[in-house]
């Protein structure tokens, strides 16, 4: 009703360099009486949202399109645009998810602008749910990607909720007019129902580390938001890790799908978790059976995965008792994911970055040790299955992996790269290059290893013919050659992988056979394989 009538074409410039309209708002803080934003301009994409009436009254959809003039700059590499277009009213209005609301305004101004006073409501920022969802549109604008979705907007996180500027969960519904699935594919292999806007590179970069692992993590790309027209932050858009998201990436009905939420789970979910602390509390691990037992309850290569990367990315925010999460289907169904066995989810690695406050000393994240193996209650999990010897020897060659190929040099800044990241192995303290030495240290002294991590090289005769599994990486290399550190604890198992049309020979090097996948001991000068592949002649 307030909108103008258009009759004519509309031109469309760039607004870059207008004054924020949206960062003015005062009530977007609990202590706004004394809040006084700062006057500054915003890079401005030109948004127009239009509806089309006829005589009658009758009006048609709203279409909305966003207009980048001039703003090349944040569509460089594989960032993203999300221009983000949501009813003025339903962010800041007396009701808006993005300010403290009527209702504690109204007691606010009625103590005497006193944040501590009694009885006070909760401010409408901190509401969390579907109720506090809002219908808006999402137009996604890069060189790979375009898309223009009515979505439902909310505001996400828990803490970080009182820190501007605040962060948003987009969700696609049929109830905006669309379907439950974004209508493009927003990551790699798999449909997507909602997605987290975070601003972590440590929560991206890590998740990215182990995409390719049993644990499950969250693919995210770059982006640059605006919100209704202005420039609002960078950030990585990451899938959201709900039962959707499950479903999609393991193949599994999302009805069938049953998720524990760390220490908010409740009912069924909650006994599913408690259940495993009453099993490894009742039943000594270093028995064999009782070690099989476990594992039929759960993937045991997910656990493993999920310990080494919250032993590898130390961090206070985490316990038993917060930030992690697990689930499994609630009925078998015959596929892989669908046997029953629960399967650990790995998220909020935020404060990995923020590891000079989070510890109160510089450099301590790559110092740092994770008290994983002590009897309190919230590592019971882990103190109790390193009574197996078999777990200890899965958990140490899993580790000295991710430490080997996943966490490597090469492998962070390729990450970092496809994450539109300008940081280098500098970032965070170089914690990269340095976290190995100590993390080795630390899990040869918690784990009481007798034996060195020596030098082992392992090699192909012509990568294009084939590859190795080594325990449970397969490394890409460009010549045939990967090179890591492994205990003389445990032997490793080496397995040849032919490319198509090839076929494998027979190794070289400390072990001489024919035999596709060898088991070799770790000595102390180290150790040398080489795997020789031929073509096949048809």
């Amino acid at each position: 009703k307030t909108s103008a009538r258009y009759t004519e074409p509309i031109y469309v410039y760039d607004r870059s360099g207008e004054k924020s309209r949206w960062r003015q708002v005062k009530n977007a803080v609990d202590d706004w009486a004394s809040y006084a934003p700062a006057e500054v301009t915003a890079d401005k994409v030109f948004l127009l949202r239009a509806v089309a009436i006829d005589p009658e009254g009758h009006t048609s959809d709203v279409t909305t399109a966003t207009y980048a003039v001039g703003l090349e700059k944040y569509r460089k590499g594989n960032n993203t645009l999300l221009s983000l277009a949501v009813d003025p009213e339903d962010l800041f209005g007396p009701e808006g998810i993005y300010v403290t609301g009527e209702a504690y305004d109204t007691w606010y101004v009625e103590n005497n602008f006193d944040t501590e006073a009694p009885d006070m409501p909760d401010m409408n920022f901190m509401q969390a749910g579907r109720d506090w969802e809002r219908p808006g549109c999402a137009e996604f604008i890069g060189d790979e990607l375009y898309l223009r979705q009515n979505i439902g907007i909310r505001l996400q996180g828990q803490s970080n909720r009182g820190i501007l500027p605040r962060r948003f969960s987009l969700y696609a519904r049929g109830v905006y007019g669309g379907g439950y699935w974004f209508n493009e594919v927003l990551f790699p292999g798999h449909s997507t129902h909602a997605i987290l806007l975070r601003c972590k590179l440590a929560d991206a970069l890590t998740a990215a580390l182990v995409l390719d692992r049993e644990v499950s993590a969250a693919d995210a790309f770059p982006c640059t938001v605006f919100l209704d027209g202005e420039y609002w932050y960078d950030c990585y858009a990451r899938e959201k890790l709900c039962e959707a998201f499950l479903a999609e990436r393991y193949g599994v009905a999302k009805e069938n799908v049953l998720l524990v939420r760390d220490n908010d789970a409740k009912g069924e979910a909650k006994v599913l978790y408690d259940r495993l602390q009453e099993f490894v509390t009742t039943y000594y691990m270093g028995h064999e059976e009782s070690y099989k037992a476990f594992c039929e309850m759960v993937d045991i290569q997910s656990f493993i995965d999920f310990f080494c990367c919250r032993a590898f990315f130390p961090c206070d925010d985490f316990s038993f008792e917060r930030n992690w999460r697990l689930w499994r289907v609630w009925e078998p169904d015959g596929s892989p994911y669908g046997d029953g066995r629960r399967r650990f989810i790995l998220y909020d690695m935020d404060l990995l970055e923020d590891a000079d406050d989070a510890y109160g000393e510089p450099d301590k994240a790559a110092v740092r040790t994770l008290p994983i193996l002590t009897e309190e209650e919230e590592f019971t999990l882990m103190y109790a299955l390193t009574f197996s010897p078999e777990f200890c020897r899965r958990f140490i060659l899993t580790y000295m992996d991710l430490i080997n190929y996943n966490f490597s040099p090469d492998q962070v800044v390729k990450k970092m790269k496809a994450l539109g990241s300008e940081e280098d192995l500098t970032w965070n303290d170089s914690f990269f290059l340095r976290r190995p030495e100590y993390a080795i240290a630390d899990i040869k002294r918690t784990f009481r290893l007798e034996g060195e991590a020596v030098n082992c090289r392992f090699e192909v005769n012509d990568p294009s013919m084939g590859r190795l599994t080594i325990n449970t990486i397969t490394p890409e290399t460009e010549d045939g050659v990967f090179e890591g550190k492994y205990f003389t604890d445990y032997p490793v198992t080496v397995t040849a992988v032919p490319e198509r049309g090839c076929r494998f020979v027979r190794w070289e090097g400390d072990i001489v056979s024919d035999a596709i996948s060898v088991e070799a001991q770790v000595k102390e000068n180290g150790l040398m394989l080489r795997a020789v592949f031929a073509r096949d002649i048809r």
